[in-house]
């Protein structure tokens, strides 16, 4: 169980994290918005 710690740790502190967040966050963007969720979508 430490172990999964510290590599999702050292995950996090790595540089490319920001990139995966940010990827995965346009991405369920896109699905959200064209799913039957997207007329609540674009009110926001």
């Amino acid at each position: 169980m430490i172990q999964h710690l510290h590599t999702i740790e050292r995950f996090i502190k790595d540089e490319s994290f920001s990139g995966v967040l940010l990827f995965m966050a346009t991405l369920a963007a896109v699905i959200v918005a064209n799913s039957a969720l997207g007329a609540s979508y674009y009110t926001l």
